[in-house]
């Protein structure tokens, strides 16, 4: 029987195992660098991923810093809608107080307000004086209790019959409740 030549006379594994060295230098150096590249690898992989949860986080705490300006923006609008309102009922009782007041005596009023960061109430009374000191207690103690008094000026005023009449201007302050 005649040997066929084939292709591989020693064996596929002989020529596997003893490949040239060059081959074998290529394959060590090819391992080399993935047993040092790895650890490489992973560590700029964790350094990148921690950078992006860094970023997430100043994203969030930005966001955090708008959403609380924005509520104290509202917070800020709320209470100075509740001053409003109570500035109103303020007013709204002592114009029913006075008008009952001038139903039931000869004190004639009239107001002018301004309401900013203050609220002011400039107000006009017209009596006898009789009628203001009879009723003094009663303005003082219970109308103006919780106003703040600035000035208070007294003048006689003649009317057109001769009657002598009291012309008193107060200036009342109340100030809004800021949180």
């Amino acid at each position: 029987m005649s040997k066929r030549a084939t292709k591989y006379p020693q064996g596929i594994y002989w020529y596997l195992l003893y490949l040239p060295t060059y081959w074998l230098a290529l394959l060590w150096l090819i391992a080399l660098f993935v047993i040092l590249a790895y650890p490489v690898w992973q560590n700029w992989y964790s350094d990148y991923r921690l950078s992006q949860l860094k970023a997430t986080i100043a994203e969030l705490t930005i966001a955090e810093k708008r959403q609380q300006n924005i509520l104290q923006a509202l917070q800020k609008k709320v209470n100075e809608q509740q001053d409003i309102q109570s500035n109103t009922q303020k007013i709204a009782t002592l114009h029913q107080q006075l008008t009952q007041l001038s139903q039931d005596t000869e004190i004639h009023f009239d107001m002018q307000m301004s309401n900013k960061d203050l609220l002011k109430v400039d107000l006009h009374l017209y009596t006898s004086f009789q009628d203001f000191i009879a009723n003094f207690d009663l303005l003082f103690q219970s109308i103006f209790a919780e106003w703040a008094i600035s000035s208070i000026r007294l003048e006689r005023d003649s009317d057109a019959t001769g009657y002598r009449r009291l012309h008193i201007s107060i200036q009342l302050f109340s100030e809004m409740r800021r949180v």
